[in-house]
């Protein structure tokens, strides 16, 4: 079962290409944290770990958005 939309922004992170009998994803495009989350080339344990907290019950979703606020300000030092 695949996830059909972002933890983080709550958009569909996957963009989308005519085959001639339907869509294909072909590309990971809504936020940065998302791009993490959902490509399989990203090895980003911590992002994970945040998305799937968010996508959890209401006590998960708050300590995952306790983390990511705390992951942005780390990012916003750099």
């Amino acid at each position: 079962m695949s996830i059909a939309y972002c933890p983080f922004c709550g958009l569909d992170p996957y963009e989308y290409v005519d085959i001639g009998v339907g869509f294909e994803r072909v590309a990971v495009s809504c936020c940065e944290f998302g791009v993490a989350f959902f490509d399989w080339r990203v090895s980003a344990p911590r992002i994970q770990r945040i998305g799937q907290l968010l996508l959890g019950d209401q006590r998960q979703e708050r300590r995952g958005k306790r983390l990511l606020k705390r992951l942005e300000e780390e990012m916003e030092e750099l």
